[in-house]
């Protein structure tokens, strides 16, 4: 009975496969890296290049009259890069450490981008060369180069968004409505907070700057809770209000709210005040 011969260990160095016989064993490397994607190049510890496989030289487009001839190889290679100097200094750099292992990109003046690796292998005599990979990733770099853009636009557009919310949901908490050409009301509902009251007053401001109200209704009915912070708030908004010109009225004063503004001591003198948005608009129709 015939017996098929098999490998019990897998090679682990390229001479490792020295004990399969040195042609199986070259047979083997050109077979194996023949068949990969990567451009191989094999380099000895006296930096003479012993094997590359063709991808290798498809990669860096290096005529067949060139290959053997290492110093034109290198010319070649380097005449084809953005940054030959970085390419050199890593190599030098490499090659001063025999164990060290390498892997960067490298830019092309063609626009390819190439993924360079290398790391050592131990020969059959212990000897150290050194293996080179090389990886045309250009497609993939571009393909993240689209995909950062576009999430970039994303991230933009909801930029764009949000501040477009932002400035709805101000308008609709500072809503400023005109009664006549003398009137303007701005009726507040929910909660104010230091954010608020700075667009409260701000819209306050701008309103009677474009319209030129001879009164504004500030209308604190729909105010769930007024503490120390919102009547001074409402209190800063009069005072703006009176220094350009128009009577500043607020209404929608609750008893609790009496009760607070007393007791914080803040003075009515600057503004009328009234229990009902009604009355107040009764008020300034007056004017």
């Amino acid at each position: 009975m015939s017996h098929t011969p098999t490998l019990d260990a897998a090679p682990n160095t390229i001479g490792d496969l020295s004990r399969y016989g040195t042609q199986i064993a070259l047979d083997m490397l050109t077979t194996v890296v023949g068949t990969i994607d990567q451009g191989v190049l094999v380099v000895s510890a006296q930096s003479e290049a012993i094997f590359c496989n063709k991808q290798f030289l498809d990669i860096w487009q290096i005529p067949d009259h060139l290959a053997s001839d290492n110093n034109a190889m290198m010319a070649f290679v380097l005449d084809q890069l953005t940054e030959p100097e970085y390419f050199v200094s890593k190599i030098i750099t490499i090659n001063s450490d025999p164990e060290a292992i390498l892997r960067d990109e490298v830019a092309l003046k063609d626009g390819r981008v190439i993924e360079r690796f290398s790391q050592p292998s131990r020969g059959t005599h212990n000897e150290i060369h050194r293996v080179w990979c090389f990886l045309d990733i250009t497609n993939r770099k571009r393909a993240e180069t689209d995909l950062l853009r576009q999430q970039r636009l994303v991230s933009e557009q909801q930029d764009h968004i949000i501040r477009m919310q932002q400035a709805a949901l101000a308008e609709l908490s500072t809503p400023l409505i005109p009664i006549n050409d003398s009137v303007l009301v701005m009726p507040l509902i929910g909660a104010v907070d230091t954010v608020r009251a700075s667009s409260i007053l701000e819209a306050l401001l701008q309103g009677v700057s474009d319209h030129r109200p001879k009164a504004v209704i500030i209308d604190i009915t729909g105010v769930a809770a007024v503490d120390a912070q919102v009547a001074s708030s409402l209190v800063q908004a009069a005072q703006a209000v009176r220094l350009l010109g128009a009577t500043a009225i607020i209404t929608g004063i609750r008893p609790d709210v009496a009760q607070t503004l007393v007791s914080l001591g803040i003075q009515l003198n600057n503004f009328k005040s009234f229990g009902t948005l009604q009355d107040g608009i009764a008020y300034a129709q007056r004017f």
